[in-house]
C-alpha cells in the first residue's frame, strides 16, 4: 500500500467541492468515512433511493437516471450498506435481497 498523503489544501479543496457539489448519499459518504460521521446518515441518506419494491433506483448509479429499482443500483446500494456495515437483518438489506429473489424468480418463469 501506498503512503502517498493527500496536502491539506487539497483535502480542504476536495472536501468543498464535495459539500458544495455531490450528492446526499455523497455527502453523507464522505463525512462517514472522513470526519467519523454518522452511519444512519449514510443510511437515512440511502434510504431516498430505495422503492416500495425493496430495490434501488433514483439514479443512485448517476448513468441509470431511472426512478425504478434495478440490479444495477440495488447491487450498489448494496456495496454502500457493506461498507456501513449493516447487518443482513437490517430492513434495507432484507428487501433489497427480497427485490433481487423476486426480480430473478420473474424473469426466469416468464421467459425473459
Amino acid at each position: 500500500m501506498s503512503n502517498l498523503r493527500l496536502r491539506k489544501a487539497s483535502f480542504e479543496g476536495s472536501r468543498s467541492f464535495i459539500l458544495e457539489s455531490a450528492r446526499p448519499l455523497e455527502i453523507a459518504l464522505f463525512h462517514y468515512l472522513f470526519e467519523s460521521g454518522a452511519t444512519d446518515r449514510v443510511l437515512e441518506a440511502l434510504g431516498h433511493n430505495q422503492n416500495e419494491d425493496g430495490g434501488f433506483g433514483h439514479a443512485l448509479e448517476p448513468d441509470l437516471r431511472s426512478p425504478e429499482s434495478s440490479a444495477l443500483c440495488t447491487s450498489i446500494a448494496f456495496q454502500t450498506l457493506r461498507l456501513v456495515g449493516a447487518r443482513y437483518t437490517h430492513p434495507m438489506v432484507a428487501s433489497g435481497i427480497r427485490y433481487l429473489i423476486d426480480t430473478l424468480i420473474w424473469k426466469m418463469y416468464s421467459g425473459r
